[in-house]
């Protein structure tokens, strides 16, 4: 982020300035307390850990670490909003991410410039093969446009999302498919909270309903409970407590976020 704020506003690189002073606060108090845990080495011995310290400093050292993921569920978003609004100094951005290539996070934020700059190139084969999913076990998603079905030979589950032809073009439409999914094949679910598009499939109408682009997602985690939309939860008024609901409050805002950052 230092090496890259020539690109921001004034006002964008205070608030960059001040998040990451946030940082160094929680940084020093975790490093102040893991010193306090050791054994200053001697000429004889290597430094050690203060065992029966440990056992006393083991709350406080949980709680810094809840700190420094917090603050890292509150930098991720403006982190990869700061990968569109540089757009305008792509090459500056392209060249610090390409000298640091170590991490997650930087794989993401290189994906998200690949999917945001201005005439990327899309994947060919992002047109699937109508075969690969068998629409006879495909379940609706209640209260959404979507369906689910069982992924072949594993225990996670595919998501389609058709895209009628209506009366649109069907070489525009196409054309908006494949870079949408395209787009949307860039995400990393566990950092957007948003599911991984592997391509579309062209699937042909039957006497319910139009000839259609289905949209393929992949579910990032295997479980045998089937797919089940937010508005579905909300509608039964499944229980859940408070801190699954600010959990939900916050993944539903960190994708809209992703969204916008897509330009989308």
């Amino acid at each position: 982020m230092k090496e890259i704020e020539s690109t921001f506003s004034a006002e964008y690189r205070f608030t960059q300035e001040a998040t990451l002073e946030v940082l160094a606060g929680k940084l020093k108090r975790a490093s102040t307390k893991l010193d306090a845990l050791l054994e200053k080495p001697g000429a004889a011995r290597p430094t050690e850990v203060k065992r029966w310290k440990y056992v006393r400093t083991k709350t406080s050292l949980d709680e810094c670490i809840d700190e420094l993921q917090a603050w890292q569920t509150i930098f991720e978003p403006p982190w990869f909003l700061a990968m569109r609004i540089a757009r305008n100094s792509s090459q500056i951005v392209d060249d610090k991410l390409k000298s640091h290539t170590e991490g997650a996070v930087i794989k993401s934020a290189t994906n998200v410039r690949n999917a945001i700059r201005p005439g990327q190139s899309i994947t060919k084969g992002l047109l699937l093969p109508a075969d690969i999913i068998d629409l006879t076990q495909a379940e609706k998603v209640l209260h959404s446009t979507a369906k689910f079905l069982p992924r072949p030979k594993s225990t996670k589950w595919i998501v389609i999302d058709p895209i009628p032809y209506n009366d649109t073009d069907r070489d525009i439409l196409t054309k908006n498919v494949r870079s949408l999914a395209s787009r949307l094949g860039s995400v990393d679910p566990s950092v957007f909270n948003i599911l991984r598009c592997r391509g579309f499939i062209r699937m042909p109408g039957d006497a319910n309903g139009l000839e259609a682009l289905n949209l393929v997602f992949d579910t990032p985690v295997a479980t045998s409970q089937s797919p089940r939309s937010l508005r579905d939860h909300l509608v039964k008024r499944t229980p859940h407590n408070l801190t699954d609901r600010f959990a939900f409050a916050r993944q539903v805002a960190n994708a809209i976020g992703f969204v916008h950052t897509l330009g989308l």
